[in-house]
Formats: C-alpha cells, structure tokens, sequence
C-alpha cells in the first residue's frame, strides 16, 4: 500500500513539475521531426547527451538501453491579425512519454505510473489570461478522466491510440481538430526531449525514487506510520511530573528566556520516540523560532555529552521566511564569548540552506551570507556546495590550529594540545556542568516538595484554626454569663446580714 502511495505522490509531483517547457527551452534541447518514424536513435542520443557506456565500447555486443522521451504532438501557434500564425509565440499543450530503442522503435513506457499529461497552462483554473495561453479543460476534468482511464501498452500503436483518446475525453476534441481561438494548431512538427524533470522538484523525485528502489523494512519509521493514514495519538505525559531542569540542556542564547508553554514543548520533544511527531501551534510572534534553538542546542549538548556527532536536524517550511528566520538565529547568536561561536576559522553560521536552482535565490542567499548548498550541473559533484569551497581553502591543519587558539582562550587552564584532548576535556566540562545542574535540580525539586507538604499543612492548619475559632467564640459567650453570674453573687452578698 505504501509503495502505492509513493508511486502516487510522486506522479503527482512529475506532473506539476511538467507544466508549460518554454519555446526556447523545447526548440534548444529538443528534436524536431516531420514524423515519428524519423526519430534516429544516435541522433537522439547525441542531441541530450548521452554517451555510451564503457562496456558497450569495449564489447560492442549487448543493445543500448532504450532512451526515455517525451513527444508533444503538436504545438500552438498565436494568431496574427492577418490570419496567420506567429512563430513567436508557441506553447506545447500535450505530451506523451515513450522509450526509443537502439533500432529506431517506439515503445510504450515500462512505468504504468508515466502516462501522457496536459501542460498545466492550459487547464483552468490558471492565472492566465485567454488571449496570453488557451484553456483546453479543467483541472477538474482530468482528475476525472485520469480515475478511470486505461492506458494499452501491448504495443505502440495501441499506446499512441490511447493517447489520442485520453487527450480528446478530456479536451473534446482531438489534438489535430482542436478549435482555439487566436491560436493555430501545428502538427507538422513534433518534438521531441528527454524524459526529465526540470523543476524545483527534481531532488524530491530522485527521493521518491530511491525510496521506491528499496526493501520497505528499510523506510524511516515515520514515513511508514505517516503513510498507513492510521490515528497515532500518543498520550500527553503529566509534565508536572517531570523534571524540566534535567531534560533542557542546552540554550542558544538567553536573550529569549523560554516561557511556560515552549518549556513544555521541548520536553514533550525530547521524549518523542522514533516515528513519531509533536505539533506545536501559534500564530506569528509567539516564540516558535526561539524554540527550535533550543531543541537544535539541546541535540547538541545531547549528543556532545554521549561523545557523538551532532544531529543533522532538517528544518523545511511552505514559507520561505520562516527558513530565513532560522538561518538568521543560527548566524547570529546574541551572546558574548567564545562558547556561542563556532571555533572554525571563517565561519559563522551553525545552519546550511538548501535552495533551487534559481539564480536570484542564489544570489540573494550569498548576499544574506548564508551557507549555500544548491544543485548545479557545472559543479563537478552536481552540487554548489558551501563545504566544498571551504575544504578547499582551508586545510586541515589550519582549522586544527584555529581551534587550539579558541580553546586556549577559553581554557587556559587545560593541558589539552590537540583535537582528541580538546573534546575530551570538552565533554567532561560538560558531564560536570550537567551533575551540578542534577544537583542544584533536585535540590529545586526538595524545595518544591517541602512548599507542597508546607501548604498542605497549612491547609490543614487553616481547617482547625476555624473550628479553635469557633469553640473561642462558644467560651467567649460562656465566659460572659460566668461574668455576670459573678456580678449577681457578689450583689447578693453585699445585702445579706452576715
């Protein structure tokens, strides 16, 4: 079931990665041809790139794999005023993924998942205007259609049949009959480009596909309890109960004392077992940034004290801000000394951020001066990475030395001189730090307890305090008959002759 919904998510994902290619993009990288059965598999293959593999040059004896394409049968054309159509604006509404073989043959994708798809542009509702892109159907319509269709994949021309039939359920027409106003239908050309992703997704799909490649007892545990869509509610533990001071170790600052509720909610994060989450709401302002440098500084401290590398904790959010935020707090710790920075020459930040491949965002992430990871085809690991450039620049044994400086400053007492005595001496001052803490805790929670019995007493006290006060009140009244049943003998005496 799972693997299911895997395939799923990430058919839905390839689609709205394929929305509208762009003419210039599509007329660069594409192959042009009058007719399917033009398609040359080396021309093909030279067009995108593709080299033989090593074995086939030295052997030369098993087939090339097939290459995986995407054909756009037709392509629209914008209509001049006088009736003729315009080459400069050009949209490819529909296309169909196939395989090319090494003998110049077509065949229907091996994937049941890979099925042909309408650009998004042209489906309602979009935000174009009619005259810029043509609406062919609805959104709506292909959900309905797309339930319920089935693809023939005997052979090709079953396939490429369907293919017609699936474009004109949805559109009502067929792609060489279509009727768009402003625009003129060219079928004379179809082209033809790898079968690839090329949105800000593609990572996210080489994900779905990794994970789809392994055995399921190999999935994280939360991905698996998130995609049974079964009810996982835990019990809250009674965090009066628990003793707070023991589970927060670390704090990222103290500019921002955490408060009651965030308190609670790094206990409640610390106690998470694996696979399971804890949702944490607030409107914007509510110290919800403020938290996770706790939780990051209390993985940290966790994992230093049991003598591990730290946590690599991902944080990923719809709104982009909300990254940014992060980074800023991580690049920017407001404390002084040299505990609160990090002891790596030319280096600042504790957070790396991940972007597309958009070059303003780029640019904009190196302005801020954020450590970049971003995919890049030129980089010779295909990633842009911050790490990479800095290994490159600073060797080992300056980092070694640079940090033998910061310790020392802080240190001067210790005898460490190199990295192993460093972080040694390191994780006992923290054991140490962490026993007083322990200490000064329970003697919190001794003090906690005496004011519980103490007001429990009290509370007892109070209760007979009242009733003393009512037998006083009782002995008053009694009191004032004695008295002036006194008055009365001694008023008797005074009269008698005796």
């Amino acid at each position: 079931m799972i693997e299911n919904i895997l395939r799923y998510y990430r058919a839905c994902m390839a689609d709205s990665e394929r929305m509208d290619l762009p003419k210039e993009k599509v007329l660069k990288e594409g192959v042009g041809v009058p007719h399917l059965s033009k398609l040359d598999f080396k021309l093909v293959r030279e067009k995108f790139g593709i080299k033989d593999p090593k074995e086939k040059l030295e052997k030369n004896t098993d087939p090339l794999p097939p290459v995986p394409i995407m054909i756009s049968p037709i392509s629209l054309l914008k209509r001049k005023l006088d009736d003729k159509r315009s080459e400069k604006y050009q949209i490819f509404p529909y296309w169909i993924p196939a395989l090319l073989t090494e003998n110049n043959q077509l065949i229907p994708p091996v994937d049941d998942h890979q099925i042909p798809w309408i650009s998004r542009g042209v489906l309602e509702p979009n935000d174009y205007l009619s005259e810029e892109i043509p609406t062919l159907a609805s959104l709506e319509k292909v959900d309905e259609i797309s339930s319920s269709f089935i693809f023939a994949r005997s052979n090709w021309e079953q396939y490429w049949k369907s293919a017609q039939d699936y474009f004109k359920n949805i559109t009502g027409n067929s792609w060489n009959q279509l009727k768009c106003e402003q625009w003129v239908i060219n079928d004379e050309m179809l082209w033809v480009l790898p079968l690839e992703i090329y949105g800000v997704g593609e990572n996210i799909l080489n994900l779905y596909d990794r994970l789809m490649s392994i055995r399921s007892e190999e999935w994280p545990l939360l991905l698996k309890k998130y995609l049974s869509f079964e009810p996982q509610l835990s019990s809250v533990p009674d965090i009066s109960k628990i003793n707070t001071f023991k589970i927060h170790l670390g704090q990222m600052g103290n500019q921002f004392p955490l408060s009651k509720s965030q308190r609670d909610s790094l206990v409640l994060s610390v106690q998470l077992n694996d696979g399971e989450t804890l949702a944490v709401n607030g409107p914007p302002g509510t110290g919800k940034t403020t938290l996770l440098q706790s939780v990051y500084a209390n993985h940290v401290v966790q994992s230093a004290l049991e003598g591990k590398y730290p946590a690599a904790i991902l944080t990923c959010s719809t709104n982009n801000q909300a990254i940014t935020n992060v980074l800023d707090c991580c690049k920017k710790v407001p404390m002084p000394g040299g505990l609160f920075h990090r002891w790596l020459p030319d280096l600042e930040s504790f957070g790396t951020y991940l972007i597309s491949s958009s070059y303003v965002k780029l640019k904009e992430a190196q302005d801020r001066q954020y450590l970049v990871i971003q995919n890049s085809k030129s980089a010779r690991s295909g990633l842009l990475s911050w790490y990479q450039d800095y290994v490159d620049k600073h060797s080992k044994e300056t980092c070694c030395l640079y940090f033998l400086e910061k310790f020392k400053i802080q240190f001067p007492e210790a005898n460490a001189s190199d990295v192993k005595g460093m972080t040694e001496f390191l994780r006992e001052r923290l054991i140490e730090n962490l026993n007083d803490m322990d200490s000064q805790s329970e003697r919190l929670q001794d003090y906690i307890n005496l004011f519980e019995t103490s007001d429990s007493n009290i509370s007892v006290g109070e209760e007979k305090l009242g009733k003393w006060l009512e037998e006083q009140k009782d002995l008053e009244k009694d009191c004032d008959l004695l008295q002036a049943l006194i008055l009365e003998v001694r008023s008797y005496f005074k009269t008698e002759f005796f």
